[in-house]
């Protein structure tokens, strides 16, 4: 979902492959304006996957330009490498591709990469400016989500061992173990890209 509250005044932006799915079912509880894909008719404009952009427009449309400006937007992120290989296997489990049978080199060279790259960027910039405000780590959910919400001045507690996934996805390995699946051409297309390699250097992720 996007997510907004207008009690404590944050935007949470959903982003792609990053357990997404789980944090905003926790943040939900928060939130007084829940928007998920069968809202994009009824709210004029939002829906569970809206860019910032869209967000933004949206706010300003309906007269909300300083909720967008002094509401701290937040978002999860995950190390580019992870959230490749859980997108490879959401394809292949949904039967996206074309071949089923393609492999992970083949499929990151058949403009993936760009898409997988909008999924992410989309979420976290406008013009090239990076919008988002704090960020909740996947590899440290548990640390980074509960700073944010003692900012926010609420009081409860995340804890990661309690949390239930709302939606079961059912996955053919683990992608946080991306090691066993890359291999030098793979790793060289998702380092040589200059986008990615950016995000990866300004968040100190590696392979």
């Amino acid at each position: 979902m996007c997510l907004i509250s207008n009690k404590y005044k944050f935007i949470f932006i959903k982003t792609c492959r990053v357990s997404g799915t789980e944090t905003e079912a926790f943040l939900k509880q928060f939130s007084d304006e829940c928007y998920t894909n069968s809202s994009l008719n009824v709210k004029n404009g939002l829906y569970e996957h809206s860019t910032a952009l869209q967000i933004k427009e949206y706010l300003i449309k309906n007269n909300r330009q300083k909720d967008w400006d002094n509401y701290l937007k937040i978002t999860i992120i995950r190390n580019p490498y992870a959230m490749i290989l859980s997108s490879f296997g959401w394809c292949q489990i949904r039967n996206v591709l074309i071949n089923k049978n393609i492999d992970f080199n083949e499929w990151l060279t058949i403009n993936m990469l760009k898409n997988i790259k909008l999924l992410l960027f989309d979420k976290l910039y406008i013009d090239n400016e990076l919008i988002i405000d704090k960020f909740i780590y996947k590899e440290n959910k548990e640390q980074t989500l509960n700073e944010i919400l003692h900012i926010l001045g609420i009081n409860k507690k995340y804890k990661s061992d309690e949390q239930q996934i709302i939606a079961s996805r059912v996955s053919r390995f683990n992608s946080d173990d991306y090691h066993k699946f890359y291999n030098q051409k793979s790793i060289d297309l998702v380092s040589n890209d200059l986008e990615l390699s950016k995000f990866m250097n300004e968040f100190n992720y590696k392979y």
